[in-house]
């Protein structure tokens, strides 16, 4: 785990394997100009990021695979697609979302124990991306705001706190076992995805605690969020959208890039459409929709500023998905913003992985099968 010394007298075997795997992650920084403050982040995270891969290859030089595959890992080219599309059609008609693996055995055995804690059943749900949007709908709807006349509710702790432990268990439950399996093609691992967006999260909640940011519990939302809208893709494009993520790594472009050169738009705006259709707070839209622009001239630019980071963060430790290996650095000034000394990086990263470890001991099925990432 970063921040524990490194052993000096390690294999020279070991530790060049540890820098062809940050170099790996970072070759797309690498290629990219920075300003000084943000290369300054660069390569503070390199080095965090080398110590943790160092450290796992201490106790298992076959944790990481060095050489992933890229050139046939995915399908390639799925058909044109530009211009059939925009992001709100994907919000149209209904959705087969899965909850994560575990997450509806661990809501049952809540429920057959009669607790009335809130704040067991919050850290059940909060992990998982399904039902934390299946509960943020219901609470932003008319049947719990329409008398509240106050801000849409953005955490899953404060919308517990509105709905009730029982009756929201039972509405969590069935909302779970009303999600069938995503039509995902085999190449993409919900594993990792679910992973990344766990990672992503447990990081921004420590960057905005430690930026001093109220209730950091939105911003873990909005970092569990971020990716939603590539579910969405996935869910309606199939093996299409595959295609283009197999261009992607074929081109060695990031997944994101590829999305918006094969629709005109990206999965950010894709989630922020879903999001805004289902009345969800506009700091959350923001963050999802321009986690990977960052345009800190408009509204509450820090939720972005944070999912962006923490994003960053997470690549670089190796928490990426579906061969979208691309270490991103944060864009427009955002970890500027954020204001947190460059000392504090291998603390979050701390905190990340210890979220991470949290939620794996939650849902155990899950953990027993968890590696670090590659």
């Amino acid at each position: 785990m970063p921040g524990l010394q490194q052993n000096t007298g390690m294999p020279q075997s070991a530790s060049d394997k540890a820098q062809r795997i940050v170099a790996r992650r970072f070759r797309y920084a690498d290629r990219h100009p920075l300003n000084s403050r943000d290369r300054e982040l660069v390569e503070g995270m390199r080095g965090v990021a080398l110590e943790a891969v160092e450290i796992m290859l201490q106790m298992d030089m076959e944790a990481y695979q060095l050489d992933r595959p890229i050139l046939g890992a995915l399908p390639r080219s799925g058909g044109p697609l530009r211009g059939q599309y925009t992001p709100e059609s994907f919000v149209q008609g209904r959705f087969h979302l899965a909850p994560m693996p575990g997450v509806l055995a661990r809501l049952d055995a809540y429920s057959r124990k009669h607790s009335d804690s809130t704040d067991e059943l919050a850290d059940i749900i909060r992990y998982d991306m399904v039902l934390t949007l299946a509960l943020l709908r219901l609470v932003n709807s008319p049947l719990y705001a329409g008398g509240r006349g106050e801000a849409p509710i953005g955490s899953v702790r404060a919308a517990v706190g509105i709905v009730g432990g029982r009756q929201l268990a039972g509405l969590a439950f069935a909302a779970g076992q009303m999600g069938s399996r995503l039509n995902v093609p085999a190449e993409l691992s919900m594993t990792e995805f679910w992973r990344h967006s766990l990672m992503v999260a447990g990081l921004a909640r420590s960057l905005a605690k430690r930026a001093g940011f109220e209730d950091p519990e939105r911003y873990f939302t909005a970092g569990l969020l971020h990716d939603m809208g590539r579910l969405l893709l996935v869910e309606r494009l199939g093996h299409a959208i595959a295609g283009v993520y197999g261009e992607a790594s074929a081109q060695d472009i990031p997944f994101h890039v590829a999305e918006t050169r094969a629709l005109g738009f990206d999965h950010g705006a894709v989630g922020a459409a879903a999001l805004q259709a289902w009345g969800v707070d506009a700091r959350l839209v923001k963050a999802v929709r321009e986690h990977h622009s960052q345009d800190m001239a408009s509204d509450s630019p820090e939720y972005a500023a944070v999912v962006g980071v923490a994003d960053f963060m997470a690549r670089a430790l190796g928490y990426v998905y579906w061969t979208d290996e691309h270490v991103l650095p944060p864009a427009n000034g955002a970890w500027r913003m954020l204001g947190i000394p460059l000392g504090d990086i291998a603390d979050v990263a701390r905190d990340g992985y210890a979220e991470m470890e949290r939620a794996l001991f939650l849902f155990a099925a899950e953990g027993r099968t968890n590696r670090h990432a590659a």
